[in-house]
């Protein structure tokens, strides 16, 4: 009669096999814990730490999106917002945003939402200079203007079909445009907008 080798025990393999599984789940769940989508210096930060350290990065110009009808647009203008150092967020109109494209940084950010245009009239008198960004004829090209750090500053990104109302244009001090070489009628809102935040920290950082 064979003789049969034998067998590990069935719980010792359980185990063996529980505890790599164990290990394997408690690194994962660690690193899963971490905040979503912060830079790694930051990532250790309580909540508090980190917005004290983004208050410091503020820079001298604040955000209006008018009416936006995309949610993912309204959250990716968030999330540009944070990682170019915009004061405040202001939404008019519809204040909703998707959450997947803001990945967090909703959290440490100072929001205002306006429901009226005589809101934004009170919002105008609080900035120096009011910027809006639109691909018209009689704006200026965003490579030629020249932002002043020292001058608060709002940024208004109008809606998706209809951009900014030509009333609310006519407030405004300046019209920027971003130059485009292709088909292409207009850029995506929330593209534009990180384009032009980014411009606002290239022209200036240097200069505070």
């Amino acid at each position: 009669m064979k003789k049969e080798n034998p067998k590990k025990d069935d719980g010792d393999l359980q185990s063996d096999k529980l505890g790599a599984f164990e290990f394997k789940s408690k690194t994962l769940s660690y690193d899963q814990n971490k905040p979503r989508n912060r830079a790694d210096y930051l990532k250790w930060l309580t909540d508090e730490e980190v917005k004290k350290y983004l208050t410091e990065q503020k820079l001298n110009y604040g955000v209006l999106i008018m009416n936006l009808l995309y949610d993912n647009n309204a959250g990716n203008i968030v999330r540009s917002a944070n990682a170019f150092g915009a004061s405040e967020i202001i939404l008019y109109g519809h204040k909703t945003f998707d959450r997947r494209a803001s990945v967090g940084s909703e959290f440490y950010e100072y929001f205002r939402h306006i429901k009226f245009t005589e809101d934004i009239d009170a919002i105008f008198a609080e900035y120096e200079v009011v910027v809006a960004v639109e691909n018209n004829s009689g704006a200026m090209p965003l490579a030629d203007f020249k932002w002043n750090p020292t001058q608060k500053t709002l940024m208004i990104f109008g809606q998706e079909s209809g951009g900014i109302p030509k009333e609310i244009l006519n407030k405004c001090d300046h019209v920027v445009e971003i130059s485009q070489f292709g088909s292409v009628r207009s850029l995506n809102v929330a593209v534009a907008a990180g384009i032009i935040m980014n411009d606002y920290c290239t022209k200036t950082r240097g200069n505070i």
